[in-house]
Parts: structure tokens; sequence; C-alpha cells
């Protein structure tokens, strides 16, 4: 009898432990993201994209139905926000949650949004200096968009190094491009187009780094 009230008390201790197993709070905690390239432009400030990085309930290629109400981007070295209007192609991304989800015109459907239009990192190698401020370059590491060895002709606004001394501090110095040289520039997609057979990057700030590392 009294190994029978032994193994009762187990059974009922393993079932208090199982039903007192508390759920994963990840969801309900971190604010799933998702990124992705407009593909249409709608009214009423509505934008479908197709995703390239989903994580949450989305993978890449889904199309998602994104409503918002703030659409800006960040100065790259200024850091501050402005408003604009989407552009096909332009690379967004925004956060959300689950129950936000509706559905519309046959699409996930997520209002109510304050989209980012975001900027990419780019590094390589100067293979050739041009007239007008414009340089072709090898990609020295695989980015969101490009792969290493990929050839790409730029065009730039600046090109530049930094100074950093206890004299001067941190500075922009102007700088002539060379072949060799390492590079790394921000650009939004808004920058890509095409010429003479290359992908086109027009309008760059475009840094040399003195010690060929991006620092």
């Amino acid at each position: 009898m009294k190994k029978i009230y032994i193994l009762i008390g187990m059974i009922v201790l393993i079932m208090m432990t199982v039903g007192c197993k508390k759920e994963p709070i990840t969801d309900n905690v971190n604010k799933p993201s998702i990124e992705g390239k407009v593909i249409e432009i709608r009214e009423d400030n509505e934008i479908l994209i197709e995703v390239t990085d989903g994580g949450g309930i989305y993978k890449e290629g889904d199309r998602v139905l994104i409503g918002y109400i703030d659409y800006h981007w960040t100065g790259i070295y200024v850091g501050a926000n402005h408003t604009c209007a989407p552009k096909l192609n332009d690379l967004v991304a925004t956060g959300y949650w689950k129950e936000e989800v509706e559905e519309k015109d046959g699409y996930d459907y997520i209002p109510g949004r304050s989209v980012w239009k975001y900027f990419i990192e780019l590094k390589g190698k100067v293979l050739e200096v041009r007239d007008n401020n414009e340089i072709l370059i090898e990609v020295t590491e695989k980015g969101k968009q490009y792969k290493t060895g990929q050839v790409i002709l730029v065009s730039y606004r600046i090109y530049f190094h930094n100074t950093d001394s206890k004299e001067t501090g941190n500075k922009i110095q102007k700088d002539v491009p060379k072949n060799n040289d390492n590079i790394v520039f921000y650009y939004y997609q808004e920058n890509v187009g095409e010429k003479d057979g290359y992908t086109y990057m027009s309008n760059l700030d475009v840094r040399k780094c003195l010690d060929g590392s991006e620092e």
C-alpha cells in the first residue's frame, strides 16, 4: 500500500510540473521585424513589399502589404530622420506584432506602421579610375545585394579619408582615388542604376580606408 501511495505521489508531482511549465515568451517581448523591397506603391499610404529578411512569420520571397503612417530615411552621417515618399525598389524595414496582421487583397496586411528606408554598406577595391569622378570597383566583402568579386561602376560626390590625431581630432580629408585603394561607402537603392554594362551607383560619399579596413 505504501508503494501505491508513493507512485500516486510521483504521478501528481509530474502532472504539476508539466502544468506549471512556462511557455516561451520571446514573441511577447521581442517585436519581430520585417525587411523587404518595395514592388508596388498604392494609394492610401500602402506599399507591397517582397520580403528579403522576414524573421517572425515570414520568409524570403513572401509578399506583404503594409500600411504606413510614417515613411522616412535616416542621414548616413548626420543621423537625422527625413520624411519621404516611397519609390519602387526601396529597401525598407519595420516592426510588427503578429496579432496586428490582417488580410487584404489576398495578402497579409500590416497597418499603421512606421517604415524606415535603409541604406546598405559596401566594401570594395578600386580597379580603375575614370574621368568625371567615376571609379570601377571590385566588391571585396559580400553584402546584402552583391557578392565578392562583382564589378561595379561608382560615381562619387566626395572621395575622402579620415584623419585622427590629438591635434586635429577626427576630420574628413579629401583624397584622390588610386588603383587598389580599399574603400567603403553607403548607398540607398535609389542610387543604383546601369551604365556601360555595369551596375552603376551615383552621387556617393566614398571613404578610402587607410589601413585597408572599415575603421
